[in-house]
């Protein structure tokens, strides 16, 4: 007997290991998602707040069928690519570990924009 299992679109739920915010970039940590440092490769993106041990719904990285909402650390221009920063917030960038396109502008620290999250893909 054969058995295939799969989800749709990208978004999976996860126990939340520490309390996640909308938009903060994750990684796992044993059976859990927590939030990246600048230096982590994100597994994906928090798309609703939740509390330590909380189901979290997670929209992994180069799979979801759609956009996401993520956290700036500063103005993020429309069509910038970003990579990770601190607390799983994302910085513009040109090279470095790029994990999404701006689809729309973030105008100052602490904004959510919509981005398309792209397969993590380090760029010297």
């Amino acid at each position: 007997m054969s058995y295939s299992a799969h989800r749709e679109g990208g978004i999976i739920p996860m126990e939340a290991g520490v309390a996640l915010t909308q938009g903060q970039l994750v990684k796992i940590s044993g059976s859990t998602v927590i939030v990246c440092t600048a230096s982590d490769r994100p597994f994906g993106v928090a798309t609703e707040a939740a509390e330590l041990g909380a189901t979290a719904s997670i929209a992994i990285s180069g799979a979801v069928n759609g956009t996401v909402l993520l956290e700036a650390t500063a103005a993020i221009a429309l069509g910038a690519q970003v990579k990770p920063a601190a607390a799983g917030r994302v910085t513009s960038a040109t090279t470095g570990l790029l994990v999404a396109t701006a689809l729309r502008a973030a105008t100052a620290a602490g904004d959510r924009f919509e981005a398309a999250l792209i397969t993590p893909v380090t760029v010297a």
